[in-house]
């Protein structure tokens, strides 16, 4: 699952930046990777990013240095289960009530092979207005040792 444009994407390419002076000092993250809480963005931008949904369905994260969403829209979508010892976990939507979400969801876009993410919703506003056309799927997740950018974009 990758970031960029402040939504989140299957198949297309994590999009972050960061400022000139932070990177003259070799002090940017990597910025080529999706690295994410259950409630905000792996950034070292002050004041974070934020994740949420929409009551559409749509799943998203605020712009750096800013709390603003959607009307409407929930924080902290997420919960993430890991047996004991394992690297690998799987990322869950916590959002049911009162949105009825129940999982995630990859909905395909007007750009060839990219599918743009969904929280599970019936009635979801998708990209291509067909949520018939949309398939469910759930994410796997590493603990990541780091931060993941700056800021993603």
């Amino acid at each position: 699952m990758n970031a960029a444009g402040l939504r989140f994407w299957l198949g297309g390419n994590t999009i972050s930046y960061c400022p000139e002076q932070v990177e003259a000092q070799g002090a940017c993250p990597p910025g080529n990777t999706t690295v994410l809480s259950l409630c905000s963005m792996g950034v070292l931008a002050p004041g974070g990013q934020q994740i949420y949904v929409t009551q559409r369905g749509e799943l998203g994260y605020t712009q750096a240095h800013s709390v603003s969403m959607p009307p409407g829209a929930i924080s902290c979508p997420f919960t993430y289960t890991k047996a004991p010892g394992a690297y690998i976990g799987r990322l869950l939507m916590s959002i049911g009530a009162p949105f009825g979400i129940t999982g995630f969801m990859a909905c395909p876009t007007r750009s060839r092979g990219i599918y743009q993410v969904f929280g599970n919703l019936k009635n979801a506003t998708v990209p291509l207005g067909n949520v018939s056309q949309c398939i469910g799927f759930d994410p796997l997740a590493a603990d990541a040792p780091g931060l993941g950018a700056w800021q993603y974009s």
